[in-house]
């Protein structure tokens, strides 16, 4: 029996990125992928933060569950937020993409930069790093930039 692998994506340009990635790292594991391009145009608006878009993505995380996900990853950092809700809705281990990176981050370093091309990105990508240091008992320098076209 393969195991399986929900993502819930932000855009479609992601998709064929994790298909690919689990087809090299995760040999015969099946993705089961979910995408939804309104939740970025959502966030953009001003004012609008990641609590008003939650309920869809912990209804995403329960199809991922039903549909036999045996872990699911939440493969957009503007909603990583969203993750510990999407935890506790389902009985199988929710990922977000940024936690590795974080903590990486936070191990290897004390002045850490945050490259975003989604203004939507920044905030919740601080605010892990920031978590992950207190998580730790270190204080970290970080700088944020948005790179745009």
């Amino acid at each position: 029996m393969s195991r399986k692998l929900g993502v819930i994506h932000t855009t479609p340009v992601t998709v064929d990125v994790f298909k690919a990635l689990a087809a090299e790292l995760m040999p015969g594991c099946s993705v089961i992928n979910f995408v939804d391009d309104s939740i970025l145009p959502e966030l953009a608006l001003p004012g609008t933060k990641v609590e008003s878009v939650q309920d869809k993505l912990v209804q995403y995380a329960k199809y991922a569950e039903r549909a036999g996900a045996d872990v699911i990853l939440s493969a957009c950092s503007s909603v990583g937020e969203a993750a510990s809700a999407m935890c506790s809705s389902v009985s199988v281990p929710v990922i977000r993409i940024d936690d590795a990176m974080a903590t990486e981050a936070i191990r290897q370093g004390t002045k850490i930069g945050v490259a975003a091309t989604l203004e939507t990105t920044l905030r919740p990508t601080i605010e892990l790093l920031q978590q992950k240091a207190r998580d730790t008992g270190c204080s970290r320098y970080y700088l944020a930039k948005l790179i745009s076209s």
